[in-house]
């Protein structure tokens, strides 16, 4: 158990980043009492973040951390992200960190988060962002497909006069394959090439 003077110290500091370091240290040593400390220093510390984003980066250091001890301990500043994250744009920032191979490398609690913030989204550009996230996951079947919720993001821009955010997305594919799941998608939905759509809306599309 903590000493009474330093859980006085720890429970009332603002200072996450000193918490997070001091955990990171406790949890490193080889005897439990320290490991003891360090589990409920780190508790004090992730609940005082409340920002989801915080969450997800203070999990990512913890995932890609060189000492395979203190790893495990991301999944608990997930969890806490996952309760706190405002919108979709804040899921997708989760599930990115859960399911890239290089970080946390869960897929399956990525792509349920996914599929979270497909059920958040409110707009075209949170719908695009999901999109754009989950395609470059090729063999993840538990992921919402991409040209799914691609078509959600042109339902939501064309409910809203937003075909524009879709037209421009397209041309801005920046290296993506969206050619190969996105066009096939629009032009089914919308009725006309990408074309077309740039010349209906092009005086639209320079405001963007």
């Amino acid at each position: 158990m903590i000493p009474e003077n330093m859980k006085q110290i720890i429970e009332t500091t603002d200072d996450t980043r000193f918490l997070i370091d001091l955990a990171k240290m406790a949890l490193s040593s080889c005897l439990n009492e320290y490991v003891d400390w360090g589990e409920e220093i780190l508790k004090v510390a992730l609940d005082k973040i409340k920002d989801a984003r915080k969450l997800v980066r203070t999990g990512t250091e913890f995932a890609m951390s060189r000492n395979y001890e203190i790893r495990p301990y991301a999944r608990n500043a997930y969890l806490l992200a996952s309760g706190v994250a405002q919108d979709a744009s804040d899921l997708v920032f989760l599930a990115d960190s859960l399911a890239h191979p290089q970080i946390f490398g869960d897929v399956k609690w990525g792509g349920k988060v996914y599929h979270m913030a497909v059920n958040r989204a409110e707009c075209a550009e949170e719908y695009l962002e999901i999109a754009d996230s989950i395609a470059q996951y090729q063999n993840c079947f538990n992921f919402p497909r991409p040209s799914e919720v691609f078509r959600l993001a042109i339902e939501s821009a064309m409910a809203t006069d937003k075909m524009p955010v879709i037209i421009h997305w397209i041309f801005e594919k920046n290296g993506t394959n969206r050619e190969e799941w996105a066009l096939p998608v629009f032009e089914e939905a919308v009725g006309m090439t990408i074309d077309e759509a740039f010349m209906k809306y092009r005086i639209m599309i320079a405001r963007y």
